[in-house]
């Protein structure tokens, strides 16, 4: 008799879908925010009215679009579209550059970079980060269980485990510093199950 399930069993890397993937939507986009570069495992939302351009979110009314997802295509040499060096919340960050195209998933489940000062539970729901508040607070569409006291929204998603620690730079396929940057040994991300069909 063939395996016709699986447990969430893979490496829980920053932007990379949940192995059991089911009816997963992914769209193409290009980072058009002029401040930040784009980690992998974030929420990002419409630039305005611009039909492709994604950016980081900036307001509570913002049009969220997806999460972005971990590419191993990007060139991070000196002129590559890819910075993994910086830290996490720190402008301009790590991860993909203004001008770069981006893949983001906007129905599916998906690893996410997330903050811990509230826990994050497994069926718990789930916000975006749309302002900065604070240390441990800084990463513009980190994903967290509450909406901090209007620094987040809520998205239609809910997590599918704990937050678990990772290192930022080594361990797994690839180099986790694509997703986190050198700037810190380790990130805590969880496995979010999404919806787009949301605003933030």
């Amino acid at each position: 008799m063939s395996q016709t399930a699986y447990g969430l069993q893979q490496t829980p890397l920053p932007g990379v879908p949940e192995g059991n993937l089911g009816m997963m939507d992914v769209l193409s986009f290009v980072n058009t925010d002029s401040t930040w570069n784009m980690p992998f495992g974030v929420g990002v939302k419409r630039n305005g009215t611009d039909e492709q351009g994604a950016a980081m979110p900036g307001a509570s009314s913002d049009e969220f679009l997806g999460v972005t997802m971990l590419d191993h295509t990007h060139d991070p040499g000196p002129n590559g579209t890819l910075v993994q060096s910086g830290t996490v919340g720190t402008s301009p960050g790590p991860g993909v550059t203004n001008g770069a195209s981006i893949g983001l998933m906007r129905r599916g489940r998906i690893w996410v970079l997330v903050e811990t000062d509230v826990a994050v539970a497994a069926g718990g729901a789930a916000y975006c980060r749309y302002s900065q508040n604070g240390a441990g607070k800084l990463q513009l569409g980190a994903f967290r269980a509450d909406g901090d006291s209007s620094h987040a929204a809520a998205v239609n998603g809910r997590f599918l485990t704990a937050a678990k620690t990772v290192p930022s730079t080594s361990g797994g396929p690839g180099n986790l510093g694509q997703s986190a940057g050198s700037g810190q040994s380790a990130v805590s991300v969880a496995l979010l199950e999404i919806d787009q069909a949301e605003v933030l």
